[in-house]
């Protein structure tokens, strides 16, 4: 049923609604799975057709293929061989292809022999683009390589949630935040009470570079219950050696500081990560997020007193005076402090900018579709605006360039004359102003592509970019979560309809849902008959010994002729053939025992003939032959 299901979800239904969409983008990724076989995923980005009449994006689940049936290696020459096979078997065009997305993995993004390399040698006018939340994953990493105390800091969170895996260390430390809750709570009134008891929160979250946000996660939960932490160091330290060694590494003015430090950083590279793992994120938006997150951290800089912060909180009344710190007066404490917050401050500026600086010029020549850029129609600088990057749109997606120039002329002035939602304008919405366009001009494009086809073309390859790879690591969680260590020998092809249900299938008691069931149902009755066995494989009279079933209708004629000729024998030919043989004899018995049954069975097969072998439930079929046994 799971395979039929997923076969009503399959990339042969979405094939037809991305040949509609015409242009399309794929995202690739590969994922090791419990069994160890590394799978390739595939997924197709696509947009127009395939998406409702406001132009939103959907990314469908495609294939999961196993590279290494195929091959010996992972290697990118593999992996492109088998995107190509699946999206020909699939009926798609790759002239259409338009973009390639990947996390950034070398076999994915080799400038001669990668994947996305290869890809192009095909699909001429395809762009190829690094993941985004990947890049910014990556810039933060490489800003904490810069400074040596946060590489140092970064170790210690680890050992950290290691150290409290162990169930006795855990319990320990969940008793510990329970009292100083109690402690906390002993004044306030019992509503509020009531309240901020079950807002505790004692998990101490993992800080792993591979894993988006969760060393900003790591970092919050730690200054949650750093009081809690100590104490609970304390109490392991004498039996404990690394008890003993988190302790003198934390408990110290400069651990908290540095806390306080990425406490108020990293929640805005945060709020930003957040912003890059949408399904659909378009490249205009990315460069002003960036802008404003790059202005936040240069504003803690400028502003932050990190002295002053670590003094407020280790001082009587302060969340960290049970710890007992005291600030030194050599002011070695205070200079190392000051040139933390420039130096980390700065490595987070200067590795942003170098991860997302090298855009590609054809990204950037999609910015002449932003209406807050376009001169009005009075002034001398509205006809040579976006010629440029009309210029690069041709060359890239191999548009003629006379008649693109021609529309691009007549287009802008129907661009200035569409009014920007104010909500727009000033960042309160979702869409950028550049997406808005791009959005409308999909939108109406009954309407604009007979005047402006090539520029409908350019809107929906803009929108149909990935700027993200977000959607396919979801889809490497639900690898993990479909094939786990109790179906680890679940094989490819069920695998896949399991993924297609998971990924692509609606959503639970929607009408789509009710109506790929029933789909499901009817192809799972016409192709399987388990518990509804032909006619032919009941049992046969006389055991093995006999060729014929005693169901077969050519069988039953014959036995009723031979029994009806053995009652019709002539008392003198049966008086002359008195040398009958053991084993004749007995045949003549079986045959005439089984003559009622014979009847009953011919009943039997006249009623299933004119049944539908669909309606007949299992318990018929096992109730008869137990029926025959007993007639036996």
């Amino acid at each position: 049923m799971n395979e039929a299901s997923g076969r009503c979800t399959s990339s042969s239904d979405n094939s037809s609604r991305i040949k509609d969409a015409k242009w399309f983008s794929i995202l690739v990724d590969e994922v090791t799975d419990c069994a160890t076989i590394e799978q390739l995923l595939v997924y197709t980005h696509l947009y127009i057709s395939y998406v409702d009449e406001e132009a939103k994006p959907h990314f469908d689940f495609l294939e999961v293929k196993d590279v290494l049936e195929i091959s010996e290696s992972a290697d990118s020459e593999t992996i492109t061989r088998i995107i190509t096979d699946e999206l020909k078997a699939s009926g798609l065009n790759l002239a259409f292809v338009c973009g390639f997305g990947s996390d950034g993995a070398s076999v994915m993004t080799g400038k001669h022999n990668g994947v996305g390399a290869r890809l192009q040698k095909v699909c001429k006018i395809m762009v190829r683009s690094h993941c985004i939340s990947h890049r910014l994953a990556l810039a933060c990493s490489d800003a904490n390589d810069t400074v040596k105390y946060i590489q140092t800091i970064e170790v210690t969170l680890r050992q950290l949630w290691k150290w409290l895996e162990f169930p006795k260390r855990c319990s320990a430390f969940v008793k510990v935040c329970v009292a100083l809750q109690k402690i906390k709570l002993a004044n306030e009134n019992p509503a509020k009470q009531k309240k901020l008891s079950k807002s505790l929160a004692v998990k101490i979250q993992r800080a792993c570079r591979t894993r988006w946000l969760s060393t900003g996660q790591s970092v919050s939960s730690i200054c949650r219950n750093l009081v809690a932490l100590m104490q609970t160091l304390r109490q392991f330290k004498d039996a404990d050696a690394t008890a003993q060694g988190l302790l003198q590494r934390m408990n110290n003015t400069k651990f908290v500081a540095t806390m306080l430090l990425m406490n108020a950083v990293l929640p805005h590279l945060n709020t930003l990560s957040k912003l890059f793992q949408k399904d659909h994120t378009c490249y205009t938006s990315i460069r002003p997020a960036l802008q404003s997150t790059k202005l936040r951290i240069a504003d803690i800089r400028s502003s932050l007193n990190l002295v002053s912060e670590l003094q407020k909180a280790i001082q009587p009344g302060g969340d960290y005076a049970s710890l007992e710190l005291e600030l030194s007066e050599d002011g070695q404490v205070r200079a190392f402090l000051d040139n933390l917050v420039v130096s980390y401050t700065t490595a987070l500026e200067v590795n942003l900018d170098r991860r997302f600086q090298a855009a590609a010029p054809v990204l950037e020549a999609f910015s002449i579709f932003d209406p807050t850029c376009l001169p009005k129609p009075g002034d001398p600088a509205f006809k040579a605006y976006g010629v440029d990057g009309v210029g690069v749109l041709c060359k890239q997606f191999q548009f003629d360039k006379e008649h693109t120039l021609a529309q691009w002329h007549n287009f802008k002035y129907l661009m200035s004359s569409w009014k920007v939602p104010s909500t727009v304008l000033r960042g309160n919405d979702d869409l950028s102003p550049t997406e808005f366009i791009l959005r409308k001009v999909v939108q109406e494009q009954a309407s604009h592509r007979i005047n402006f086809p090539h520029i409908v073309d350019a809107a929906q390859i803009c929108l149909t970019q990935p700027m993200s790879n977000a959607v396919v690591e979801r889809g490497a969680s639900a690898v993990k979560r479909v094939k786990t260590r109790l179906r680890s020998r679940l094989k490819n092809d069920m695998f896949s309809s399991l993924l297609q249900i998971t990924l692509n299938g609606p959503s639970h008691q929607s009408e789509e849902c009710k109506t790929m069931l029933t789909e499901a149902t009817k192809v799972w009755r016409k192709t399987h008959f388990r518990n509804l066995p032909s006619v032919r494989k009941l049992p046969m009279v006389g055991g093995s010994d006999h060729e014929a079933s005693l169901y077969h209708p050519a069988a039953k004629v014959d036995i009723g002729v031979q029994v009806e000729l053995q009652d019709a024998l002539p008392a003198s030919q049966a008086r002359e053939d008195n040398e009958v043989s053991v084993e004749a004899e007995l045949d003549h018995h079986v045959q005439v025992a089984a003559q009622p049954v014979a009847s009953e069975a011919d009943l039997c097969h006249d009623a299933l003939d004119a049944m539908d072998m669909g309606d007949v439930e299992s318990g018929v079929d096992s109730d008869f032959e137990f029926d025959m046994e007993d007639d036996y």
